[in-house]
């Protein structure tokens, strides 16, 4: 029976939506307090309300409201209305049950409603058409726009109807990611964070600050990760649940970029990387650290918090070498951020997952590519520092 496979649903919805929404991470706060005050003065449902203010796609509350109910859902703007079908339930029914029979196959009826937790109709229904009901949710503004289309135009395609009757959305203007890149680029901010619900957000001396701009949905973060990463990447991210890469933009810079899948959306750290490797003297570094890079042989080891500098104090001292000496330097990187020139030295940069496996991998077949010089990123594992130390130690 339905009723069976809708109890667990019932106890979700008794929670209110823009309350599940928020605490969900697809609307902030504040959204909903703005579509509140909207309710208040014109009514209507605060899911479409979301939906008409732009904080929210029709798509992405279908889904949300779909995991959270248990039952499938569907736009009634995409669906060619059949007439037989929508025959089986009497009009004024219709209307008062906020339902619409959308699909008849063999013994079953699609139902699309508003509140498929709705008992009384869905027993009412099975009962009445002697079938057994598979219900869907649909927002209620297409619910009410396909309802009246019904009443005043029972001859024409309710779906075109829907279309024309359908209210514009209000404009929203998302930042483009370009726009993003340039404003990142031209700050003295480190990093970016792309999060759904909340303004693109930049960190200055590692404190977070709110961007004047519009507040992101998921569709905008989506949008951005996909326009960073070509196809094969986003197919990678879709399996792993994130993503690692650099990537550069003429006229612009070059950045690192991590995606990642956080409460049902994409969220996007953006780096930016000079172009032009800083000097120890620009870094506020010792001179001895010159010494210590120009050493025939011996090992470095660069550690220290997320975000306070070990990748470029490594590329400074890359670039001190590569400037002074002649030699065969060949660093694994993940991902490759500063991009080095052959000066005196051939730079030999391999990034992880794209020209080698992983750093272990890339060291187990390093000693054959003749390096006089040897950077690692990232010293993941014990076989990683044993090659390191191996390699220092025997020059």
């Amino acid at each position: 029976m339905v009723e069976s496979t809708m109890r667990r649903a019932d106890r979700k919805a008794r929670q209110k939506l823009g309350e599940l929404l928020v605490e969900h991470g697809l609307i902030t706060s504040n959204q909903l307090k703005e579509a509140l005050r909207r309710q208040a003065q014109t009514g209507g449902k605060i899911g479409s309300i979301l939906v008409e203010r732009g904080f929210i796609t029709t798509e992405v509350l279908l889904d949300f409201l779909s995991k959270q109910l248990g039952v499938p859902s569907a736009n009634l703007m995409d669906i060619d209305l059949d007439p037989d079908v929508l025959k089986l339930i009497p009009v004024d029914k219709i209307k008062k049950m906020k339902l619409i029979p959308i699909a008849l196959d063999d013994n079953f009826v699609t139902l699309a409603m508003v509140n498929p937790n709705d008992m009384m109709a869905l027993n009412d229904i099975e009962f009445s058409l002697g079938r057994k009901v598979h219900p869907v949710v649909v927002p209620s503004s297409q619910m009410e726009t396909a309802i009246n289309s019904l009443v005043s135009h029972p001859k024409k395609d309710v779906a075109s109807t829907m279309r024309e009757r359908s209210p514009k959305k209000a404009k929203r203007k998302s930042p483009q990611l370009l726009s993003l890149l340039k404003y990142l680029a031209k700050s003295t901010a480190t990093d970016m964070l792309l999060v759904a619900g909340v303004p693109p957000s930049i960190k200055i001396h590692n404190e977070l600050k709110r961007a004047d701009m519009e507040y992101l949905t998921p569709a905008d973060c989506e949008r951005y990760a996909r326009e960073l990463m070509p196809e094969s990447d986003w197919e990678f991210f879709e399996e792993s649940g994130d993503h690692d890469f650099a990537v550069t933009y003429p006229d612009i810079g070059r950045f690192r970029v991590n995606v990642y899948r956080q409460r049902r959306s994409v969220s996007i750290t953006l780096r930016y990387i000079n172009e032009i490797v800083p000097t120890l003297a620009e870094l506020n570094l010792p001179d001895w650290l010159r010494d210590y890079a120009l050493k025939p042989q011996g090992l470095i080891l660069v550690s220290g918090p997320a975000g306070h500098g070990k990748t470029t104090t490594l590329a400074a001292m890359v670039d001190i070498i590569n400037s002074t000496r002649g030699c065969n330097i060949i660093t694994l990187e993940d991902p490759i951020e500063y991009l080095h020139k052959h000066k005196n030295s051939n730079v030999n940069q391999r990034e992880i997952g794209l020209d080698t496996e992983s750093f272990s991998e890339g060291l187990r077949h390093i000693f054959r590519q003749d390096p006089d010089v040897i950077v690692i990123g990232e010293l993941r594992d014990i076989e990683s520092f044993e090659i390191a130390l191996h390699a220092a130690d025997t020059g």
